[in-house]
This record gives structure tokens, sequence and C-alpha cells, in this order.
């Protein structure tokens, strides 16, 4: 289970690396980059959510 904590501070870099490789203007880096850290922790969430119910009763 401590692995998967690791997939919150690569969320993190990935989004800021990302954003910074496609805009110029920090503010803008900064927010698309929250956005898409969010999204991915979101999805992140779902998906383990779905995997922990489907195997619920294994």
């Amino acid at each position: 289970m401590a692995i998967t904590w690791w997939a919150i501070p690569l969320a993190a870099v990935i989004s800021l690396v990302w954003n910074a490789s496609r805009y110029e203007q920090p503010r803008c880096i900064v927010f698309r980059a929250t956005r898409m850290f969010f999204w991915l922790v979101f999805f992140l969430v779902l998906i383990g959510g779905v995997l922990f119910l489907l195997s619920h009763r294994l």
C-alpha cells in the first residue's frame, strides 16, 4: 500500500512538466498543472475504487 503514495508526487511532476512544455506564461503553467493534477488524482482514486470493489469478494 505504501507504494501507491508515490502516485501523488508523480502526478504533480507529470502535470507540471507536461504543462511547462506546452505553455510559456508561469501563471498559465501553474493553473493548468494544478487542474491536471486534480484530474489525475481523481481518476487514480476512481480506478482504485473500482478495482477495490471488483476484488472485494475474491
